[in-house]
């Protein structure tokens, strides 16, 4: 999504030459506006002819074609930007409660006097850490609908996610994926609520559940957004009251103010300015894409990936009480193969790995806004 500031005039001016992102220079706007213009020319030598003989009510045109092409195009914008504001709404919802989620995985399960217990908790909170930011990445992908085009190995590479064997069977195979991830984390927290290794009472581990349920409430609304469109017979008849502006306006214009040079400039500016607003619209009901104008999901998954290694994989690999689990895990080749054996689905080599979670490489990655939050 492009960031922008109109701060001074100069900004202001030079905003409008700037190309990327913008819809005035848009194959389906620029050429109009010249279309537009080359008939204004066309007709404004026979202005008196076509004031006298062919348009004698210019106000009455006016007002019959901006009134209803006004209120089409006002209606749509309104619409458009509702859409896209909602489809923001619905992300930040979606991170705010992975957050959520993210912080039951950190303040439920506490070290315990049992080092094997510790050990199980340890890798238990980095695949639920593994298994959120997955939900995130593929309601990216979803909503992208970059599963139609890429297979599984591809995008699981692409977003860089950490996946069990026996998971990556069940999700390879899956449609829509973010449902079968729902189920997992969920089955994951009761499996952890009956085999104890939750530290608080049930009541308060029902609200993990519901945590869940909103995630996926916040992830159907973006879908409900990406999957139905703006309806087609409005757009049907904006297109088709566009297209009467295309070639009656500068014919009218022509006849109205008989300047060569003030006729065709003013179509020309009122064509794009028709033409641009129906494209901006266009941008806006779809706001998942990869466009300039479109939100930015990879910057929602990657603030999300800078949270869960702040508050969940640095202070395993470098909290007082939790260091100790890792440096038991890895204190000789003999312990790690029979942790190994005992997880045989865990990556335990990439678990083990703490090079990654020094302060000083986290403090690199946790940008935001362009701040840096340093890890404590």
């Amino acid at each position: 999504m492009l960031v922008y500031s109109i701060g001074s005039v100069w900004e202001s001016i030079t905003s409008l030459a700037h190309i990327q992102g913008s819809v005035l220079f848009h194959s389906r706007t620029f050429p109009q506006a010249i279309v537009g213009a080359i008939i204004a020319i066309i007709a404004t030598p026979q202005h008196e002819y076509l004031r006298k003989h062919v348009i004698r009510e210019i106000g009455t045109y006016f007002s019959a074609l901006f009134t209803v092409l006004g209120f089409l195009l006002v209606f749509r914008v309104s619409l458009a930007y509702l859409r896209f504001w909602e489809a923001r709404n619905y992300l930040m919802d979606l991170c705010s409660t992975l957050d959520d989620l993210t912080l039951h995985t950190i303040n439920f399960i506490r070290v315990g006097d049992d080092m094997e217990r510790n050990i199980e908790k340890f890798i238990w909170k980095c695949h639920m850490g593994d298994l959120l930011v997955a939900f995130i990445a593929f309601v990216i992908v979803e909503l992208r609908q970059e599963d139609m085009r890429k297979d599984f190995d591809e995008l699981v590479e692409q977003y860089g996610l950490s996946f069990t064997p026996m998971e990556k069977d069940t999700l390879r195979f899956t449609y829509p994926r973010i449902f079968k991830l729902e189920v997992m984390i969920q089955n994951m927290w009761v499996r952890a609520s009956t085999s104890g290794l939750l530290a608080v009472a049930p009541p308060i581990q029902s609200r993990t559940i519901f945590v869940v349920s909103e995630a996926s409430d916040a992830c159907m609304g973006a879908l409900k957004i990406q999957t139905t469109p703006f309806p087609f017979p409005l757009m049907q008849v904006q297109a088709m009251m566009l297209h009467v502006f295309l070639l009656s306006g500068p014919v009218v214009f022509a006849a109205a103010l008989g300047n060569i040079y003030l006729a065709p400039m003013v179509v020309f500016f009122s064509i794009l300015c028709a033409f641009s607003l129906t494209r901006l619209c266009e941008e806006l009901e779809d706001p998942f894409g990869t466009d300039p104008n479109d939100l930015p999901l990879t910057h929602y998954l990657d603030n999300f990936k800078s949270s869960v290694k702040t508050l969940l994989y640095f202070k395993l690999y470098n909290h007082t009480k939790w260091k100790p689990v890792w440096e038991a895990m890895t204190k000789s080749p003999e312990a790690l193969q029979a942790i190994k054996a005992k997880f045989p689905e865990a990556d335990i080599d990439r678990l083990v790995n703490a090079e990654q979670w020094k302060p000083s490489k986290v403090n690199k990655l946790l940008s935001r806004n362009g701040e840096i939050y340093q890890a404590d």
